[in-house]
């Protein structure tokens, strides 16, 4: 390819090159025609006029013999004068011309046959070859180090809409009936956010009376008014575990209740949620943050292989919250705890509390989740306990 797009070149400069020729040749019949009649004519004209009147003139007055002495000089000086001095300079401008032009094109008629004759090992290096191999060598350099920050940005996987794996099994209507009392106690999590303030001035239309017995003492300040802040927007991402340690039971449940959980979310009013499948470098985006749950259900019927890179698909999912709009971000994270890239997660989850992005963890038959020992965790056996459990998170404060 690149030697195709070399001879393409080489011919669009060649006929460039033949254009300066037929340039260099107009030049040089211009120059010679223009400097041998301008100078012929120039001295002609001006000998025969010159030498006329001046003949005419002095011949009256001195006689033929000065006349005709003082005509033919001043013709002659004239005529050649102008004649020479035309010529030659056009000429010699004309010909200068011509010899660089000419040199010009020539070297680019060599470097043209050059190039058409030229074998692929002396042709120019393909760009993008070259811009790869630098990044390689930049990359490197990278995981040679000890820079934590580096190393994670470039290990992080990226998200796919794609699943090339075989298909799973989640119990769509065990969903559905659970996702009425799921979006019961989200509700109470999301709005229980809701802040009340009382305040009490010397002005306001409601009294109270509690503090009418302080009037005496000079304290007149008994109007009661109240003031609600509603609770803020969020952005909700489940992060479900779908390494191959998880059995396929285990993985029945997983995807059972990460359906059920984005079915409760989308009934909430200003509560987004989107559904991230991870293992070893890879994440599956079973539903993005626009679409419903509801639209894309068969997404959630997801199988388990590869490793669990916990830390790396959770320091990708905190990347993606933290450019959302919402007010409060919060993470899911659906696993069965054996997490193998410890160092990433203590990053991870350091970065998330940098970023105010809170992290509730649900275990799946398991009594630890490795990396998340400060965290509380939520342990279900059943899919039917992802109710009760959520009670919890209220009780608990774990979302505030």
């Amino acid at each position: 390819m690149t030697q195709v797009i070399a001879k393409v070149m080489t011919q669009a400069i060649a006929k460039i090159a033949k254009v300066m020729d037929s340039g260099d040749s107009q030049g040089d019949d211009s120059g010679d025609s223009q400097g041998n009649d301008s100078g012929d004519s120039q001295g002609d004209d001006s000998g025969d006029s010159q030498g006329n009147d001046s003949g005419d003139s002095q011949g009256d007055d001195s006689g033929d013999s000065q006349g005709n002495d003082s005509g033919d000089s001043q013709g002659d000086d004239s005529g050649d004068s102008q004649g020479d001095d035309s010529g030659d300079s056009q000429g010699n401008d004309s010909g200068d011309s011509q010899g660089q032009n000419s040199s010009v094109s020539q070297q680019v008629i060599n470097f043209v046959n050059e190039c058409l004759n030229a074998d692929e090992s002396q042709l120019m290096a393909d760009l993008h070859e070259q811009v790869n191999n630098e990044l390689e060598k930049m990359a490197d350099e990278v995981r040679s180090s000890n820079d934590m920050e580096q190393l994670i940005d470039l290990n992080a996987p990226l998200i796919s809409k794609n699943d090339r794996g075989t298909v799973g099994t989640a119990e769509l209507n065990l969903a559905k009936r659970l996702s009425t009392p799921i979006s019961r106690e989200l509700h109470k999590i999301i709005y229980g956010l809701d802040r009340k303030s009382v305040n009490f001035s010397k002005q306001g239309r409601t009294v109270e009376a509690n503090r009418l017995a302080g009037v005496k003492a000079g304290n007149f300040n008994v109007f009661k008014s109240e003031r609600i802040t509603k609770a803020p927007t969020m952005a909700i991402s489940v992060l479900v575990d779908r390494s191959s340690s998880m059995s396929a039971v285990e993985m029945n449940g997983a995807n059972t209740s990460a359906l059920a959980i984005n079915l409760a979310i989308d009934k909430l009013k200003g509560v987004n949620s989107e559904c991230i499948y991870y293992s070893a470098g890879d994440l599956y985006e079973a539903k993005c943050f626009k679409s419903t749950t509801k639209a894309v259900k068969d997404n959630f019927r997801v199988s388990s292989r590869g490793g669990t890179h916990t830390g790396l698909s959770l320091y990708s999912v905190i990347r993606r919250l933290s450019l959302r709009v919402e007010q409060k971000k919060v993470v899911f994270i659906i696993t069965d705890g054996q997490a193998s890239d410890l160092k990433y997660l203590e990053k991870s989850i350091e970065m998330s509390e940098l970023l105010g992005i809170q992290i509730v963890c649900i275990g799946i038959n398991t009594g630890m989740l490795y990396g998340f020992e400060n965290q509380e965790l939520l342990n279900i056996q059943t899919v039917e306990e992802l109710p009760s459990i959520l009670k919890q998170v209220i009780k608990n404060k774990l979302i505030a």
